[in-house]
């Protein structure tokens, strides 16, 4: 080696840089007891921004920090990965005056789009932007209460990738985006049904998986290292494992996003993981990508799980367009009466159900041109994640209760990995009218009701729209 200089300057950089600039965060250090009651704990730092405090008006800012001691890690998954939010929740107690308090709370800890809005603000103007009282109270039973959030604060400066990764200075505009695979993750067991079996998944709008597509060119934007603590411990829809209260909790859910969508807002992200049950109540989590339906604004990052994504959103496209005559499905108006009675809240009577209030007079999507504008999400994209989870519960969850042999489980999980073999596959079996029906050999009896409720779904849906 011959460049003596860049040697010396790399080897004293590292001795004498500070411990945050060699990627550690000082916001989070190992429980100070010295006999931790629980594994692994964590003091975690909070920054926070006092409501109130800050606004457009000239108000003061007013900041605080609050500390919190870890119980135990809710999840991490793919927080590990390159390329990911990071995001990583935990079970907390709040530290006051070194004494830890009683009542357990939950940190979430990810990394957000600096240029997006964040989440405890995305609650406060949804509930804001409620015409009533009367809708407010009950879109404020379904989502998560957020106690303290802000963006995590490291030597005098928010620790986002922009300061940290390329110390401030903006990548060229004419920089060649990053190449991104669009793969959605498939469950599969592992062992399949043979095709002769009778049992085995058949009929239209089932193909074996396919190919994957070409890469797509993405543009990945700075992020922002993020803290939020909520109120609530809660469990996912993923925790529920009859037949039953899975139909209550996506009943509650359909009700809780009719709110969200009267409020003037979409969620953009419904997926298993944030759909949360807390004392029989759905509480619809992550709001970070939810977004008025006013907002034209664009982000080129694609919002949603690929799992859960609608056809539209997964294409970033406007692919159907609304029969000559036809009126749009209302969120609540997808699934009929016959099975819409079972859409009660979990553990509650019939007639309980959480029902829009008149004031949500807007709540249905409205299609009115032709020409295909640029693409912007709608209600009817969170109502057809819903019927898309409902999809992976049925095939892939529930399956495994309610299943009598190993091999019926096995076929209904081939279903489903064969429905999300592509995204022509998916949109094949959305709007394919048989999907289930043709099917119903490799579905216990007990699930039954729900697959035909779903097929009956897509067919209200697709009976409006047109392929554009």
């Amino acid at each position: 080696m011959t460049d003596h200089y860049t040697l010396a300057h790399f080897f004293l950089s590292q001795m004498y840089a500070k411990s945050h600039e060699l990627g550690y965060d000082p916001t989070m250090k190992p429980a100070a007891d010295k006999r931790p009651r629980y594994r692994n704990q964590w003091d975690i730092t909070v920054h926070y921004v006092e409501e109130g405090s800050a606004g457009d008006d000239g108000t003061e800012v007013k900041t605080g920090t609050a500390t919190f001691r870890t119980i135990q890690v809710l999840s991490n998954v793919g927080a590990e990965t390159i390329r990911s939010r990071g995001t990583r929740v935990w079970q907390a107690r709040q530290i006051i005056n070194g004494k830890e308090q009683p009542e357990t709370v939950v940190i979430k800890d990810y990394w957000v789009d600096s240029d997006r809005m964040r989440e405890a603000t995305i609650w406060r103007n949804m509930l804001q932007d409620a015409p009533s009282d009367e809708l407010r109270e009950p879109l404020k039973r379904h989502l998560l209460t957020p106690l303290y959030s802000g963006d995590v604060v490291i030597g005098g400066q928010i620790d986002n990738t922009l300061s940290l990764l390329r110390r401030g200075t903006a990548l060229p505009k004419d920089l060649e985006p990053f190449a991104t695979v669009h793969l959605a993750p498939l469950p599969t067991s592992e062992e399949t049904v043979p095709e002769e079996h009778p049992l085995a998944p058949q009929g239209a709008g089932i193909i074996p998986p396919q190919a994957p597509p070409p890469p797509e060119m993405m543009v990945f934007h700075d992020k922002s290292h993020h803290r939020i603590v909520f109120k609530e411990t809660a469990k996912t829809i993923e925790n529920l494992n009859t037949v039953g209260t899975t139909l209550q909790a996506a009943g509650q859910t359909l009700g809780a996003l009719s709110l969200i969508h009267a409020c003037g807002w979409v969620h953009r992200d419904i997926s298993s993981g944030n759909i949360l049950i807390v004392d029989g109540i759905v509480k619809i989590a992550d709001l970070e990508y939810a977004k008025r339906m006013s907002d034209s604004s664009s982000n080129s990052s694609r919002s949603g799980t690929a799992t859960f994504m609608s056809i539209e959103a997964d294409y970033h496209a406007h692919k159907f367009r609304l029969k000559e005559g036809r009126k749009p499905v209302p969120t609540q108006g997808l699934f009929s009466s016959k099975y819409g009675q079972r859409f009660r809240p979990i553990g509650g009577k019939r007639g309980s159900q959480t029902r829009p209030s008149k004031a949500q007079g807007n709540a249905s999507p409205q299609i009115a041109t032709p020409v295909p504008p640029p693409f912007r999400y709608n209600p009817l994209h969170d109502v057809e994640s819903v019927w898309w989870l409902l999809v992976y519960l049925t095939l892939y969850r529930i399956a495994e209760v309610a299943d009598d042999t190993n091999v019926r489980r096995q076929a209904q999980r081939q279903l489903y990995s064969h429905m999300l073999g592509s995204r022509e596959v998916r949109r094949g079996a959305f709007m394919e009218r048989d999907t289930f029906s043709a099917n119903k050999g490799c579905l216990h009896d007990r699930l039954q009701p729900i697959a035909d409720m779903l097929e009956e779904a897509s067919n209200n849906t697709c009976g409006t729209l047109l392929p554009s």
